[in-house]
């Protein structure tokens, strides 16, 4: 009798023992389970922040430093935003599959500058002269009495930087500001920079778009 009672206890701790190990692994599972689904909420709450960064910059005309805009396939096709949408219809028409998009690129950008060269003209009224506005820059015109010729020659490099950065969540005054209020938590913030080698050519609108993946 004592014997079975034994049996019967040992058994008891035995599936107690089971039993701990397996909440033990579940409160794991659930826990890591949790934990991922937290960096992912805190990932796209990072994304919406510098997605509003950076329109309000584009707003306010910094367009050549700026945060890049993270969309997915269902917000470009959807976006409010006209060069967004032309990027996406660009990628329809190039047949550019969902999965196969990384990045897209626009920009909008304006050739300006005056220049005064004074021209010899005959009694024909025919003249022809080359203006240089800079190394990259010249327009040859040609003026006869029956037309005008224009000829431009333009040449620009534009060299696009992308990179990770670490910014505070939140802003503050001043480093003081943000002692006092112990607030160093920071976020990844994807930036770009925009550069023309012409000097002649004005940025007026630019648009860096990664893609994310659907939720």
């Amino acid at each position: 009798m004592i014997a079975e009672i034994k049996a019967a206890m040992g058994t008891i701790k035995l599936v107690a023992k089971i039993a701990a190990v397996i909440a033990i692994i579940g409160a794991l599972w659930f826990g890591i389970n949790l934990y991922k689904e937290n960096q992912e909420l805190k990932l796209r709450n990072d994304d919406l922040n510098s997605n509003s960064v950076a329109y309000e910059n584009i707003i306010s005309g910094k367009v050549t430093e700026n945060n890049v805009l993270k969309l997915t396939i269902g917000q470009l096709e959807n976006s409010g935003d006209k060069m967004v949408r032309r990027l996406d219809s660009l990628r329809k028409v190039v047949k550019i599959k969902d999965k196969q998009l990384t990045m897209a690129y626009g920009s909008v950008v304006t050739l300006t500058d005056t220049l005064k060269v004074p021209v010899v003209i005959d009694d024909s009224c025919n003249f022809s002269t080359e203006v240089e506005f800079n190394n990259q820059t010249k327009i040859k015109v040609t003026v006869l009495n029956d037309s005008v010729e224009v000829i431009p020659t333009i040449t620009d490099t534009m060299s696009l930087l992308v990179w990770e950065a670490r910014e505070y969540k939140n802003p503050r005054k001043g480093w003081f500001d943000r002692l006092i209020h112990l607030d160093y938590k920071k976020k990844n913030v994807s930036k770009y920079e925009v550069k023309n080698s012409n000097p002649a050519i004005k940025v007026d609108d630019v648009r860096v778009i990664y893609k994310e993946p659907e939720e």
